[in-house]
């Protein structure tokens, strides 16, 4: 098995995530905030990729009627050794 995840191998997870684990996905992308944003609404909670180093998760994070688009990378530490180990 190649030690790399492919695009359709990354969209599929990412769907899957996204359908089936949306309250885990939206846990993911708080848990990316601290300081004050952390006290914020977060919304649209989306796993975007994953890779042996990392995932990217995106969203919208508001202050009352202000809203704006967040993007967040989370490295896996240590860097995972293959697909198999993105379960």
């Amino acid at each position: 098995m190649s030690d790399e995840v492919t695009a359709e191998t990354s969209q599929r997870i990412c769907s899957h995530m996204n359908w089936d684990h949306a309250p885990t996905v939206h846990a993911l992308c708080t848990s990316t905030l601290s300081g004050r944003d952390a006290r914020l609404k977060v919304t649209n909670a989306k796993m975007k990729s994953v890779s042996l180093e990392a995932y990217i998760l995106s969203f919208v994070l508001c202050d009352g009627h202000s809203c704006m688009m967040k993007t967040a990378s989370v490295p896996f530490a240590p860097k995972l050794e293959s697909g198999k180990e993105l379960r």
